[in-house]
């Protein structure tokens, strides 16, 4: 008695076992003939299935002899789908978007004009951001112009380089931006995510910023004699031989002497209000 239970026990979760491969097995076998059963030609010498093509166009799984089954699928509805956006509202809103865009720099430049500095240029330079900063943040902004401008080739290129240059030309061009567009686009995220591990720490929110909101905003901001800038907070970094005050900084009186000692006459920072 004692052997035929777990003897029962076994054979139940057999038989449970080969229900559940058995299932879904049957169910796609029997979806594939569904599908088959819709693709038939219909009776009478018709030559035209709309039930048919309209399930085709509809992305409907066939049944193929290789190992892809993915092939199975004679119409892919959402590319096509996408296509016809990229192709239509896409490509005109983005043409009159980026038009109203330098419309509108282009006006601000008009009313603005340049900014100046207002002292004039004073010889000295400072460090603000360090090598391997300005290397991270120089390759980003490559592979982004690269990227838009082959993004736009491939957008807007049919329209009007093909006409300049050839349809020879244009077609090699076209796919060098594209694999250009698909390897670079890794190298562009990778310095987007360095830059932002980079520079996050300095955008966290300090006590200073919490005595700021206290007092309901406001500050002074410009040039600060280094003899009055304690209390202070540095808006460029300075580097006095080994030691770097970074920007962010809020320096305390030994911070100005050792400013002064170093020969630095005014700094440019930020003075709550």
């Amino acid at each position: 008695m004692k052997t035929m239970i777990p003897r029962a026990c076994r054979a139940l979760f057999a038989l449970s076992l080969a229900v559940l491969l058995v299932g879904p097995v049957s169910a796609v076998v029997a979806q594939d003939q569904a599908d088959e059963i819709q693709l038939v030609p219909p009776a009478g010498g018709q030559d035209n299935n709309i039930e048919m093509w309209r399930a085709v166009r509809g992305g409907i799984q066939g049944t193929v002899s290789i190992p892809d089954k993915k092939a199975g699928v004679l119409v892919q509805s959402e590319g096509e789908d996408w296509r016809s956006t990229r192709n239509g509202p896409l490509s005109t809103y983005g043409a009159w978007l980026m038009l109203g865009t330098i419309a509108v720099l282009a006006l601000f430049f008009a009313f603005r004009g340049r900014i100046r500095i207002e002292a004039g240029r004073s010889g000295k330079t400072i460090v603000r951001f360090a090598a391997f900063e300005r290397f991270v943040h120089w390759l980003m902004a490559a592979t982004f112009i690269l990227l838009a401008l082959s993004g736009l080739n491939m957008l807007y290129g049919r329209y009007v380089l093909k006409p300049l240059l050839g349809a020879d030309a244009f077609a090699g061009l076209t796919m060098a931006g594209k694999l250009a567009h698909n390897y670079l686009g890794f190298l562009f995220i990778a310095c987007l995510v360095v830059t932002f591990l980079m520079w996050i720490r300095h955008n966290m929110p300090t006590a200073t910023d919490i005595t700021w909101l206290a007092r309901g905003g406001g500050m002074i901001f410009g040039r600060v004699p280094v003899g009055s800038a304690a209390g202070a907070i540095l808006a460029h970094g300075h580097k006095l031989g080994r030691k770097v005050f970074k920007k962010g900084r809020l320096l305390s009186a030994r911070d100005a002497e050792a400013l002064l000692a170093a020969g630095v006459e005014w700094v440019i920072a930020a003075r709550l209000d």
